[in-house]
Formats: C-alpha cells, sequence, structure tokens
C-alpha cells in the first residue's frame, strides 16, 4: 500500500522493475504543462523575435534565439563578466573568415584574367 508521504523516487524505487511501463507513463504525463501558458509565451516571444527584419531567419537559429529568450536571466540580473572574459581570451571568433576572403580574391582575379 502506498503511504501519502511517500516521494515519486520513492515510488519509483519500489515499483520501477514490477511495473516499469506504468511508472515510465505516469513520469511522462506528470512532465505535462497543466496549461497553455508557457506555449502562448513561448509564441509571443517568437511573433516579437521573428519581425519583418527577420524574416529569413533559419529555423535553427529561431530555436537559439527562443531558448535563450526564454530560458535566461533577465537583463537587470544578467552578470556579463564571464561572457567578456570569454571574447577576450578566444581569438579564434571567425577562424575561416580570412581564407574564405582570400579565396574569393583568387577567384575574382582569377575571373578577371589577373592570375
Amino acid at each position: 500500500m502506498l503511504q501519502t508521504n511517500q516521494t515519486w523516487e520513492d515510488i519509483n524505487t519500489r515499483l520501477g522493475e514490477s511495473c516499469p511501463n506504468i511508472l515510465q507513463v505516469i513520469d511522462l504525463v506528470l512532465s505535462l504543462p497543466a496549461g497553455s501558458s508557457e506555449c502562448e509565451r513561448g509564441f509571443s516571444h517568437m511573433k516579437a523575435t521573428k519581425s519583418q527584419y527577420r524574416n529569413r531567419t533559419r529555423s535553427t537559429t529561431m530555436t537559439m534565439l527562443l531558448t535563450i529568450k526564454m530560458h535566461s536571466a533577465g537583463i537587470q540580473k544578467y552578470d556579463p563578466s564571464s561572457a567578456i572574459h570569454h571574447w577576450n581570451q578566444n581569438h579564434h571568433r571567425r577562424p575561416k573568415f580570412m581564407d574564405k576572403k582570400r579565396h574569393n580574391q583568387i577567384k575574382l582575379n582569377r575571373d578577371l584574367g589577373r592570375g
């Protein structure tokens, strides 16, 4: 018999072997939100993020932007010192930029008959 003061971890430990499928379904059901406010908040953030100026944003970029917007601390609580430190230490911000620029210049010279 289950007691009312047992935690979900206790129940999983005690009944995990005898009825694992039922417990997995219960875990899944308990993870579902009770309302739609999280979903509505996500769509509001997406509407604000994907404006007419960002209408060609890829879905991966949109996912990253929305993840940052929805799960990050507010600007009042954000401490930029670790990001600034990382930026100052990382000298390879765009490691392939000059290679691509050089490749494009060589291609242009070849197309123009200069090289």
